[in-house]
């Protein structure tokens, strides 16, 4: 089981970028993330920086992710937010 988390043949680690202007809750995201498109949320990063530089693995459920930031995710396939969709999700930082 665990031989195929990152594998050809499995899951692989990939990234998506929040667009600009915008914050959510990291757990909020999470869980979307999960619901919506069967992938784990499991880190964010700072715009421009890799995956093993400035990444937060596991954040607290309240992590603030503002626009520019990178989120990382493991899934079969890359997952493609409609952000629009997402902006229930923005209201505690309007």
């Amino acid at each position: 089981m665990f031989e195929n988390l990152l594998s050809a043949d499995g899951q692989d680690l990939r990234s998506v970028q929040v667009p600009q202007g915008v914050a959510y809750e990291f757990g909020r995201l999470a869980h979307h993330f999960r619901e919506q498109h069967g992938a784990i949320l499991v880190g964010m990063r700072s715009s421009g920086n890799a995956v093993t530089s400035d990444a937060v693995l596991n954040p607290a459920f309240e992590a603030r992710v503002g626009g520019g930031m990178f989120l990382d995710y493991i899934s079969r396939n890359p997952v493609t937010i409609e952000w629009k969709s997402l902006e229930p999700l923005l209201a505690e930082y309007k």
